[in-house]
């Protein structure tokens, strides 16, 4: 998705918003990876199955951030318009 809305941004002379694009993804991911790691993990019954929750849910919720970001990047978008040329 993000890959998609990057090269879009590339092409359509709209490069001035790839920054931000790639800054937000990175970012929703990095913090993706730390609740991952260092989230809660529930331990069942006498036999110490150990279930990450965190790690189960982080990757859907950093999908959906993504998606969220590059809303947030076409929004910046149409809010700025056109950078003035230099």
């Amino acid at each position: 998705m993000a890959a998609s809305a990057w090269s879009a941004l590339r092409r359509g002379g709209r490069a001035h918003l790839v920054r931000p694009l790639a800054l937000g993804v990175v970012a929703v991911w990095a913090l993706a990876a730390g609740v991952a790691v260092f989230g809660p993990v529930v331990e069942t019954g006498t036999d110490p199955t150990r279930l990450p929750i965190a790690a189960l849910v982080a990757p859907v919720a950093a999908t959906v951030a993504t998606g969220v970001v590059r809303a947030a990047v076409e929004i910046l978008d149409a809010w700025l318009g056109d950078p003035e040329p230099a």
